[in-house]
Protein backbone atom coordinates (compact mmCIF):
# COMPACT_ATOMS: atom_id res chain seq x y z
CA UNK A 1 0.00 0.00 0.00
CA UNK A 2 2.39 2.53 -1.44
CA UNK A 3 1.92 5.60 -3.01
CA UNK A 4 1.25 3.75 -6.34
CA UNK A 5 -1.17 0.69 -4.69
CA UNK A 6 -2.86 3.61 -2.43
CA UNK A 7 -3.35 5.60 -5.80
CA UNK A 8 -4.74 2.86 -7.90
CA UNK A 9 -7.01 1.78 -4.20
CA UNK A 10 -8.18 5.53 -4.46
CA UNK A 11 -9.26 5.43 -7.97
CA UNK A 12 -10.86 1.83 -7.34
CA UNK A 13 -12.92 2.96 -4.47
CA UNK A 14 -14.02 6.17 -6.15
CA UNK A 15 -15.47 4.01 -9.13
CA UNK A 16 -17.59 1.65 -6.41
CA UNK A 17 -15.46 -1.30 -5.85
CA UNK A 18 -15.53 -3.22 -2.26
CA UNK A 19 -11.77 -3.20 -1.46
CA UNK A 20 -9.58 -5.89 0.48
CA UNK A 21 -6.06 -4.23 0.86
CA UNK A 22 -3.14 -5.79 2.46
CA UNK A 23 0.67 -4.40 3.84
CA UNK A 24 3.57 -6.65 5.20
CA UNK A 25 3.59 -3.42 7.66
CA UNK A 26 -0.01 -3.48 9.90
CA UNK A 27 0.61 -0.16 11.15
CA UNK A 28 0.17 1.24 7.51
CA UNK A 29 -1.93 -1.52 6.79
CA UNK A 30 -4.65 -0.53 8.94
CA UNK A 31 -4.48 3.47 8.37
CA UNK A 32 -4.56 2.97 4.73
CA UNK A 33 -7.90 0.73 5.13
CA UNK A 34 -9.27 3.05 7.30
CA UNK A 35 -8.75 5.98 5.40
CA UNK A 36 -10.34 4.17 2.26
CA UNK A 37 -13.24 2.00 3.88
CA UNK A 38 -11.82 -0.80 2.86
CA UNK A 39 -11.15 -4.45 4.94
CA UNK A 40 -7.33 -5.25 5.63
CA UNK A 41 -6.06 -8.69 5.92
CA UNK A 42 -3.25 -10.55 6.33
CA UNK A 43 -0.53 -10.51 3.73
CA UNK A 44 -1.08 -14.41 3.26
CA UNK A 45 -4.80 -14.13 3.38
CA UNK A 46 -5.00 -11.93 0.27
CA UNK A 47 -4.73 -14.75 -1.92
CA UNK A 48 -7.55 -16.63 -0.55
CA UNK A 49 -9.85 -13.74 -1.07
CA UNK A 50 -12.53 -13.87 -2.85
CA UNK A 51 -12.47 -10.93 -5.33
CA UNK A 52 -12.87 -9.90 -9.04
CA UNK A 53 -9.64 -8.74 -9.56
CA UNK A 54 -6.15 -9.09 -7.77
CA UNK A 55 -4.13 -6.17 -8.54
CA UNK A 56 -0.37 -6.49 -7.23
CA UNK A 57 0.91 -2.85 -7.02
CA UNK A 58 4.13 -4.08 -5.16
CA UNK A 59 7.61 -4.90 -6.20
CA UNK A 60 6.91 -7.74 -8.05
CA UNK A 61 7.23 -11.82 -6.83
CA UNK A 62 3.98 -11.84 -5.53
CA UNK A 63 2.50 -14.38 -7.39
CA UNK A 64 4.92 -17.43 -7.97
CA UNK A 65 3.92 -21.05 -7.80
CA UNK A 66 3.04 -21.47 -3.98
CA UNK A 67 0.42 -18.67 -4.41
CA UNK A 68 -1.34 -18.48 -8.10
CA UNK A 69 -3.35 -21.49 -7.53
CA UNK A 70 -5.24 -19.97 -4.49
CA UNK A 71 -5.98 -16.76 -5.82
CA UNK A 72 -9.98 -16.38 -5.93
CA UNK A 73 -9.57 -13.54 -8.69
CA UNK A 74 -11.02 -13.52 -12.50
CA UNK A 75 -8.39 -11.23 -13.47
CA UNK A 76 -4.54 -10.22 -12.33
CA UNK A 77 -4.25 -6.69 -13.30
CA UNK A 78 -1.71 -4.58 -12.15
CA UNK A 79 1.57 -2.11 -11.98
CA UNK A 80 3.78 -5.16 -10.01
CA UNK A 81 7.06 -5.31 -12.00
CA UNK A 82 7.46 -9.40 -12.62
Amino acid sequence: LGVVGQEVCRALGQAGATLVVTDPDPVRRAAVARALGAEAVNPEAIYDSPCDAFVPCGPGGTLCDATIHRLKAAVVAGPARG
